[in-house]
């Protein structure tokens, strides 16, 4: 049975009651987030569309925006719908080509205050060009901060406890966590250079001495540090001792990649972020582990068909759209994040009320089989429930725009009688489309599906290890 929001609150006051102690530390702002999480959804539809005329009022003014919103009245827009339908989306390239033309960090979306920018962040480096975003004061006060705080709670963080940071400090997630993590009172470490795998061997040293109760960092370092440690002969149980639980960022990970993690490093729970730093927004998986809450009073979030691009229904995937809620930075309405995603339909089993996205990967991975688009991730999932290939490394072959059937490659090294044949199989019932799975060459170690054209020249080397 699925709690109503007023279940779900008078539940939440009940668990809350047994530790007032400690979020009595957590500054009074907090304490009155949870009804903001429950709050009907009706109520929190009206409270963003205000926020999102607020939004239009002041991005028409705005460089970027001018010609775009010109013909758009902000007191006028009647809802969501009518919003989409009156405004045009953008792109990664339509900043790049500002971004050219301004000689700057600027590119025209810059909705600050009277003090400018506070800090400055890079986006990521999709199409090879990576931009800027900039964060004002009022922003780090009463922005997204304060949604990293809801989702740091609602998973397990609190006030006093140990944590790993391991997320590049120029990336716009690193500087909402510092905030909400100071204004949590917890008891940070920030290691230098551990957030690429090549640090693995300092990560793995920091984790010993530091003895982390939470690690936040990236999925591919969190596979390193695993990796790593079992090639140095480490007992990853003895070392994961004190972390109760990780949360990680980068790309999506299958139900079963959890599981093995969280068995294999006795974590309590094991959580995922998703989101984009191009557009600025995000959201977190709470324990429910169904899809990732999107503050409605921070950012609305629409998917579109990326063939027509028309609005679609929850739970029909398309390309994955932002408008930011909150001003006093770069100001992001309507951007077209290029991600395949979808709405998940009906209430979360944690009783929150806020929408929930999921996402796949990026537009541009994925490939069409009989019509049917088909993301990497759909791939990695389903060979992850044949238990001797949970993340196993593997290609896609990708030899046209629409191909006939899906080909996919294994890695070599993990070679066994019937598995290619079962991973056929899986895939052909599950994907309802015709499949060819092959051994490849040796394949490095990578728990994301990777795209290749040529299967030809499959890429080289790689650790591995299994479940023992």
């Amino acid at each position: 049975m699925t709690a109503t929001a007023g279940n779900a609150s008078a539940g939440r006051r009940q668990l809350e009651g047994s530790e007032t102690a400690r979020i009595a530390m957590v500054p009074a702002g907090r304490r009155c987030l949870d009804r903001v999480e429950t709050a009907p959804r009706e109520r929190l539809e009206t409270m963003a569309l205000a926020r999102l005329r607020e939004v239009l009022d002041t991005a028409r003014r705005l460089p970027f925006y001018r010609e775009r919103l010109a013909h758009v009245d902000p007191a006028a827009i009647e809802s969501f719908e009518h919003f989409a339908a009156i405004v045009p989306t953008f792109r990664k390239t339509d900043l790049i080509s500002e971004l050219e033309r301004s000689g700057g960090y600027a590119t025209g979306i810059e909705a600050l205050g009277e003090a400018g920018a506070a800090a400055v962040v890079l986006t990521s480096g999709t199409l090879g060009f990576p931009t800027f975003a900039a964060l004002g004061r009022d922003e780090f006060d009463h922005g997204s901060p304060r949604e990293v705080l809801r989702e740091l709670w609602m998973d397990g963080l609190r006030p006093g406890m140990r944590v790993m940071c391991q997320y590049p400090a120029w990336h716009h997630l690193s500087m909402l966590d510092n905030r909400a993590l100071e204004w949590m009172e917890a008891k940070v470490v920030c290691p230098w250079g551990t957030f690429v795998p090549r640090f693995v061997e300092h990560a793995i040293a920091s984790i010993a001495e530091q003895r982390p109760e939470y690690l936040l960092t990236v999925t591919t370092m969190l596979h390193a540090i695993v990796e790593g440690a079992l090639a140095r002969g480490v007992d990853v149980l003895d070392l994961f001792e004190p972390v109760r639980y990780a949360m990680v960022v980068g790309e999506p990970m299958s139900v079963c990649q959890r599981q093995l993690l969280i068995e294999l490093l006795g974590l309590e729970d094991l959580f995922e972020r998703a989101g984009s730093s191009d557009g600025l927004w995000g959201g977190a998986d709470c324990p429910a582990h169904a899809g990732h809450h999107v503050w409605l009073d921070h950012h609305r979030v629409e998917v579109l068909d990326p063939d027509t691009g028309q609005p679609l229904e929850a739970g029909r995937r398309g390309a994955v759209v932002v408008t930011n809620l909150t001003l006093d930075r770069s100001l992001y309405v309507r951007f077209d994040t290029e991600d395949l995603g979808e709405l998940l339909p009906g209430p979360c089993p944690c009783g929150r009320t806020h929408p929930r996205v999921e996402l796949y990967g990026r537009l541009a991975d994925c490939v069409r089989v009989e019509g049917s688009l088909v993301a990497p991730y759909d791939v990695r999932a389903r060979v992850d429930e044949i238990p001797e290939l949970v993340g196993v490394p593997l290609v896609i072959v990708r030899d046209g725009s629409e191909m006939a059937r899906l080909q996919v490659r294994l890695d070599g090294a993990a070679r066994a009688d019937c598995l290619a044949e079962a991973a056929a199989e899986h895939l052909r019932l599950s994907l309802c489309l015709p499949v060819e799975v092959r051994w490849g060459g040796c394949l490095p170690r990578r728990w994301k599906a990777r795209m290749t054209t040529d299967s030809a020249r499959d890429p080289l080397g790689g650790a591995q290890w299994r479940r023992r």
